[in-house]
Order: C-alpha cells, then sequence, then structure tokens
C-alpha cells in the first residue's frame, strides 16, 4: 500500500469517527469534560512543519493532526489558537487555556505543569554551513561558539548552557535562525529534525547537519495544575496513540507535498509510434536565465533545465537539438513561428497559452522579498505597503502582483539586474523575485548588500511549453517527468543552487585594514621597483636596436617583426603597468582617510590626556574609525575588481562602464580638468567588459597626461555616445592640444611613448587598440581637432549584442 493511500486512508478514518469517544471515562472526567467544552491549548503559528498556517489562515502540521486524533479519542474537540512563539509560554498559563501543548521535562516546566504521558519524542538537532561541518562534529565543538535558539526553547537552553563558553542568540522563528547561521553571525543553530522541511523548502543548500544529540528527549503535553482532571484524560488518549499513527502523520509533514515516488515510464503504443516518427525535436532555452538554463561562452546549453532535458532524452530515446545562441525575445518569436518545437523553461501565461500546450511546472521556487541589509524583516505583501518595489518589465510576476494587491508601488526595470542594483543602491525599497536568480545576479556582479526580508504568496513555476502542432508529445513529456526520481531531482539542484545571504561586517575588520594597509604600502614599493628595472631593460634594448640600426637596418627589420611576434610578453608588461596604476590610484584614494584616522587617533589621545576620554567619546571614535576603514576597503575591491581580467563574457551596461571608468580617474579633478559626460542611451552588450573599462581608462589617462603638460586654462574631456540599429558610437574628444603629425601614426605601436621621463611603457595605446579590435571586435580611430584630440571607438551589435 502506498505512502500517499496509507495517508489519505487515515485522514477519511479520522474524519468518520471524529469526536465519537473510544476510551473508558469515569464519572468524575466525563463530568469535568461537561463543565469543560472549550478545551484549548496554544501552539506556535510560523514553526512548520510542526504547526503553521496555510495561504488561508488555517492551522495546519503535525501538532493540529496529533490534536486531531486526540480530539476523537476523547469525543470532545481540543481547540488549538495559534500564537506568536514569544508568547507561548505565557498564553498557556492566561485564563481560558489549559496549559502547554508541547513540552520537555526540565525544572522550569516542573514547577508550572502537570505532566501527560510522553506521546512523541525527538532528538536536538544541530545544523550549520557546510563550509564549517568539519569543525563541528559533536557537542564538545560548540564550546566558545555563538549558537542561535528559537526564544521560549527552555531544554535547548539547558542543553547549551551545561557546555562551555557557548553564547546564546535568541531569534523568534526557525527562518531566523537560518538566517544567522547563512550570514555568519552564528557558527550553528539548535533545533529538530523537522527543520529539514523549511531546508528543503526554500533550497537552502549552504546548511546542513552536524551533528545529531545522543539522546532523544520525550515531547509531553504539560497541564495547567488548576486542570489535574484533564491529565488522566489526556493519558488514557495518549495511551491509544500508537507509534505508528504517530510515524503516519509526521511522515505527512517531513516530505515536501511535490516530493513524488519513482514511477515507471510506461507508453502506450501511439505514444510510441508518435516518437519513432518524431526522433529529433528542436529546443528554445534562454542563453541567460542562470542557473535555471544558460548557454556558457563555449556554446554549451547547461542549468536546472538542461540536466533535466538529458534525463528525458535518455529515457524518450530522441535526440534533443539545441536551441540557438539568441536574445530570448527572437528564440521566444521562432518558437511562435513554429521554427523551434520546445520551450524547455517558461512560466505559463495567457499570452503563452495561446500558442504552446504546458507541462506540469517542474521547477518551483518561492519567490522572495529582497531588501538592502539596513532593512528589517517584513511582514509578507502587507509589509510592504507604502513602499516602493522594484519588478521586472514585461515578467510574469508584474502582472500577479498588480492583480492581487493593486495598492502596492510597482517601479518597472529592463532586466533583473537593474532592478536588484535599484535596491542595493537604496533608489528603490524591496525587489520581489525567486531567490537562486537573485543568488547568481549577486555574486556574478558584486553586490553583496542585499538580504531576505520576507515571504510572498508567489512561485516560480517552470514548465515545459510545446508548439500546438505536437500537442501528442505533452503526455509523453508529463510521464517522462514524473519518472524523473527525487534522488534525480536532488542531485540536480545540489548541483546548480548554492543559497548566500548578506555579508556581515565586524570588528575585526579595523585589525583587518590595519594590515591591508601595510602590505599594500609594500606592495608598492615593491612594483615600483619591479616597473623601473622593466624600463631600464627595456631602454638598453631600445639603445642596442639603434645601434643595430646605423649598420643593418634589415636585421633590425627582422629583429621587430620577432619582437611583435611576442606579444605575450607585452600583455604581461602592460598588467604590470596596470597593476602599478591600480596601486598608485588606490594610494591617492586613501590618503584623505587616513589623514581623517591619524586626527582622530590625535583627538582621541589629547582628550585621554586630558581626563575627558568617556564612552561616548570612544563610541564616536568607534564608529568614525570604521567608516573610513570601510570605505579603503570598499576603495580596495572597486578597483581590484576593475582592474581584474575577465575570461568569460558577461552581459553589461556600456553607459556603467564608461562611468565606472571615469570614478576611477578621480585625480583628474587635481589638474583643474572639466569632465563632461553624455550617455543617455541604455545599451546592453555581451562581451568582456573590464577589459573594454580598461581601453576606456587609457585614453582617459592619456588625456590627463597631456593636460599636465599644457598651460590652459579652460581643460575640458567631452564623453558622448551615440546609438543607431546595429552600432554604438563613443566619442572622447579633449583640448589638450593633439598629437604631432610626425608621431601620429606611431601612436598605436608596441613600446612608442612620449612620457619617458614619467617611466611610461609605450603599451598604452596598443593594448587599447588590442582590446577594442580583438576583444570587443570594434574599431578605434584618433583624429586631431582645432583644439585636440578625439578619440572615435565604434561597436558593432552583430558580434556584441545580447
Amino acid at each position: 500500500m502506498s505512502f500517499w493511500f496509507k495517508s489519505f486512508f487515515l485522514v477519511i478514518i479520522l474524519n468518520l469517527n471524529l469526536f465519537c469517544q473510544t476510551i473508558d471515562l469515569t464519572k468524575e472526567e466525563k463530568q469535568w469534560l461537561k463543565d469543560n467544552p472549550h478545551i484549548k491549548f496554544p501552539v506556535p503559528k510560523n514553526q512548520p512543519p510542526l504547526s503553521m498556517l496555510d495561504k488561508n489562515g488555517k492551522l495546519i502540521g503535525i501538532f493540529p493532526d496529533i490534536f486531531s486524533y486526540l480530539s476523537q479519542e476523547i469525543g470532545q474537540k481540543i481547540e488549538l489558537s495559534p500564537v506568536k512563539i514569544t508568547d507561548y509560554h505565557k498564553k498557556a498559563k492566561s485564563k481560558g487555556f489549559y496549559g502547554h501543548c508541547a513540552i520537555f521535562n526540565i525544572k522550569q516546566n516542573q514547577k508550572e505543569y502537570l505532566y501527560t504521558k510522553p506521546y512523541m519524542s525527538t532528538p536536538f538537532v544541530i545544523y550549520t554551513k557546510r563550509e564549517k561541518k568539519a569543525q563541528i562534529k559533536d557537542v564538545q565543538d560548540l564550546k566558545n561558539k555563538k549558537i542561535v535558539i528559537l526564544k521560549e526553547q527552555r531544554a535547548i537552553k539547558e542543553y547549551l548552557e551545561k557546555i562551555e563558553n557557548t553564547q546564546i542568540i535568541v531569534v523568534n522563528s526557525p527562518l531566523k535562525q537560518m538566517e544567522k547561521v547563512i550570514s555568519n553571525e552564528a557558527d550553528a543553530m539548535v533545533g529538530y529534525i523537522t527543520y529539514q522541511y523549511l531546508i528543503n523548502k526554500y533550497l537552502i543548500a549552504d546548511l546542513t547537519i552536524a551533528f545529531i544529540s545522543k539522546m532523544d528527549y520525550k515531547i509531553y503535553m504539560g497541564i495547567n495544575p488548576q486542570d489535574k482532571p484533564l491529565k488522566s484524560i489526556l493519558d488514557k488518549a495518549i495511551n491509544n496513540l500508537t507509534e505508528e499513527k504517530i510515524n503516519l502523520i509526521a511522515s505527512k509533514w517531513n516530505i515536501l507535498p511535490n516530493i513524488k515516488e519513482k514511477n515507471q515510464l510506461i507508453l502506450n503504443k501511439d505514444e510510441k509510434k508518435w516518437l519513432k516518427k518524431h526522433k529529433t525535436i528542436r529546443l528554445a532555452s534562454s542563453r541567460a536565465f542562470f542557473p535555471f538554463e544558460d548557454i556558457n561562452d563555449k556554446n554549451i546549453y547547461e542549468g536546472i533545465s538542461a540536466d533535466y532535458i538529458k534525463l528525458i532524452e535518455k529515457r524518450l530515446g530522441i535526440t534533443f537539438i539545441q536551441s540557438p545562441n539568441k536574445p530570448w525575445n527572437k528564440i521566444l518569436k521562432m518558437a511562435e513561428d513554429k521554427k523551434l518545437d520546445l520551450l524547455t523553461a517558461v512560466v505559463p501565461t495567457k499570452k503563452t497559452k495561446e500558442s504552446f500546450y504546458f507541462t506540469k511546472p517542474y521547477i518551483s521556487h518561492p519567490m522572495m522579498i529582497i531588501t538592502s541589509n539596513k532593512t528589517a524583516f517584513i511582514d509578507g505583501m502587507k509589509g510592504l505597503k507604502n513602499k516602493t518595489i522594484a519588478i521586472e518589465k514585461n515578467y510574469f510576476s508584474y502582472e500577479l502582483i498588480k492583480a492581487r494587491f493593486p495598492y502596492l508601488n510597482l517601479k518597472v526595470y529592463d532586466n533583473s539586474l537593474l532592478a536588484l542594483k535599484a535596491v542595493s543602491m537604496e533608489k528603490v525599497d524591496a525587489y520581489i523575485g525567486n531567490i537562486a536568480r537573485v543568488d547568481y545576479l549577486s555574486q556574478k556582479n558584486g553586490i553583496t548588500n542585499l538580504k531576505i526580508s520576507g515571504e510572498t504568496p508567489f512561485r516560480l513555476n517552470l514548465a515545459f511549453g510545446v508548439n500546438k502542432d505536437l500537442k501528442e508529445f505533452i503526455p509523453i513529456l508529463q510521464k517522462a517527468l514524473d519518472s524523473i526520481t527525487q534522488e534525480e531531482e536532488n542531485k540536480i539542484y545540489k548541483k546548480w543552487i548554492s543559497i548566500k545571504q548578506e555579508t556581515i561586517i565586524d570588528y575585526s575588520l579595523f585589525w583587518k585594514s590595519i594590515f591591508i594597509s601595510v602590505l599594500i604600502l609594500l606592495i608598492v614599493l615593491y612594483w615600483n621597483q619591479k616597473l623601473k628595472k622593466e624600463i631600464i631593460r627595456r631602454k638598453k634594448i631600445e639603445k642596442e636596436l639603434e645601434e643595430l640600426n646605423k649598420t643593418l637596418e634589415q636585421k633590425v627589420e627582422n629583429q621587430v617583426y620577432k619582437n611583435k611576434a611576442q606579444q605575450a610578453i607585452m600583455f604581461h608588461q602592460s598588467r604590470l603597468a596596470q597593476m602599478g596604476e591600480m596601486i598608485s590610484m588606490i594610494a591617492h584614494q586613501w590618503r584623505q582617510p587616513l589623514n581623517n584616522v591619524s586626527t582622530m587617533i590625535q583627538t582621541v589621545v589629547l582628550k585621554y590626556k586630558k581626563d575627558k576620554l568617556n564612552n561616548e567619546v570612544m563610541e564616536k571614535f568607534n564608529t568614525d574609525v570604521l567608516k573610513q576603514i570601510k570605505y579603503m576597503s570598499q576603495t580596495i575591491d572597486d578597483f581590484k575588481d576593475f582592474f581584474q581580467p575577465r575570461r568569460k563574457k558577461e552581459e553589461f551596461e556600456l553607459c556603467d562602464i564608461i562611468k565606472k571608468s571615469v570614478s576611477l580617474i578621480k585625480p583628474i579633478k587635481n589638474i583643474n580638468v572639466n569632465l563632461e559626460i553624455d550617455c543617455k542611451n541604455t545599451t546592453y552588450v555581451y562581451g568582456y567588459k573590464n577589459e573594454l573599462g580598461q581601453a576606456i581608462l587609457n585614453i582617459l589617462n592619456n588625456s590627463k597626461d597631456a593636460f599636465e603638460q599644457c598651460s590652459k586654462k579652460d581643460k575640458w574631456i567631452k564623453i558622448t555616445t551615440q546609438k543607431t540599429k546595429n552600432q554604438f558610437f563613443l566619442n572622447i574628444e579633449d583640448n589638450a592640444g593633439g598629437i604631432k603629425k610626425e608621431i601620429f601614426d606611431k601612436v598605436f605601436d608596441p613600446y612608442f611613448s612620449t612620457k619617458l621621463n614619467k617611466n611610461g611603457t609605450g603599451l598604452g595605446l596598443y593594448m587599447t587598440k588590442v582590446i577594442i579590435e580583438d576583444y570587443i571586435k570594434g574599431t578605434i580611430k584618433l583624429e586631431n581637432t582645432k583644439e585636440g584630440l578625439l578619440t572615435s571607438i565604434t561597436i558593432n551589435f552583430d558580434s556584441t549584442e545580447v
């Protein structure tokens, strides 16, 4: 007999026999029940799967099922009243309540309640992050650790107090416990095996069981002393609550509702015949919807959906032809025009249902409320009232939210990344989206100040969509999906999903930053010394070539060709030069905050000598110093990320990278140069973001150096953009006098420099040309104007458009 049939059978039996007394009661006990028709116990409303509220506000879970059975045994309904876990014991002792529905046998409880017979038992389960599992293997490893528990968990608190130097953190919900562990505010959390329900539901792959307590702890009902007859009545009912019945109820809630047993794939004759005629199916997939699906730089289809496709392909014995590597709107149009057959990951909507038939969703992810880490926890959708919420343009969730919550203020963005950036920069209050996608985009784009702040009633339900001309394929495809085992599904999710939450900055950052400061200074000295040696070596080579030129011109010409063939060496030298430039820029950016910190330290020392040092002064000093250090740390991250080469292509917005390049050349203000940017055309490209940024930075640095050698008062650099259907034009113009005619044709040559007295490498413009033409597949052109130089970069969409 299957599990689900057993569960269904038990529910039917419970309902048929509800409130029909099945135990023998004394006259006194029967009279007590008659005098007390409303027996009520408090129960936590947010402790799934033990007890929780469904979308209609109905109480469901293990405890409600058990008390429904006990109600049948005593012949009278036992009411459960959902309360906050923080009010649990307080409610149990208040008027109208008869005690506590689930307690452990500890000293504090013995003073307050009469115990019934135990009806369940459970071990304590210690959870931690996967990366810390090797450090926490048993109870002794919890010494000197931060452990997070639920409020009112008296037994767990007593369990932890026996461990030396354990710091206990108390929160109000299991999800808050998990958030503290994931964000490294706590080393571990203590709960029950039922917590696995939440871990599975929200796909929290970073959490794992560290160890389980060696003994099981019995669970009792705690009866208020004035209601002593109820204890004997419930004891008789508990005698009939067998272990088999308890396990059947518990197993119902330990398994996710969408988990299925392995089904054998059985196709009928017509379905087999159809497959023989359709040996190949053309896929229609998004190339940029990771972790669900993606087409990588090697043109390989990957992700959760791709792994499902591989399993189905093997089961059905057919071949799926990979989707073209094109933007999603073009892929959808091709599918609608019947040039492609199968949408691999799509939310069924009213519009898509006009052209396609759909399977049941095979991927279902919760849509969560995402905010900056400064925002407190949000109590569901009602907590978003009077706030601005970012949402994607033409995304299915926009229509859902607008229909069910019309009072919410929605701000539409072109894509998920722009919406998340708006939250990160606090232009909006929150974003609603699926956590797997949020996690991927945040990590890829260095967005570190976001966190999960609340839940929504929505889910991202992705299904397969089949062209209506192939409607016979739908039942075949559904059978193949149903045959995929839970083990296979778990393997797929474990491979592609890893959720991380907010980054926490602690006080150790102060000392780390001091160490980094010293380290940076040493690196500056080291790289400057190395660059000087490299320049001396290069000049020596040039001198030898000049001597060679006097006697043997042809030989020199051949040597030049050989030097050009060694482009790898030039790339290396260019990186050294860029590293030195990066360190120089960091040093410039750090000068002011270091001066500020020095002034703060002197102020504290002076107040100490005058005996005016108090807690308020020290707290202000601590806050101000950490603010300066955080700025310095962010400066390192900004420059490190910008100068780090990317071997993998990515999607980015052109105006963003232009503005980023400008922000990294702030020293230009020291020579009174007015920098104007006119970049209003939003254009997303698919290519090497940081390499393009370095090329722009090289051009701006050349303009800055040219201004340092001229005496003009009105100095300016103008950056303008223009966009056509197939091209993007970037113009950088200055009034620094331009390039002399006699050297104009040499500026793109390797090792050619007019800044030898400033340790110029002669590789800046050469590398800029290589990046634009070889990496970006564009063109670069220089032109002298009346007042200075115009640099024109053209980017063709044929090779870079997403």
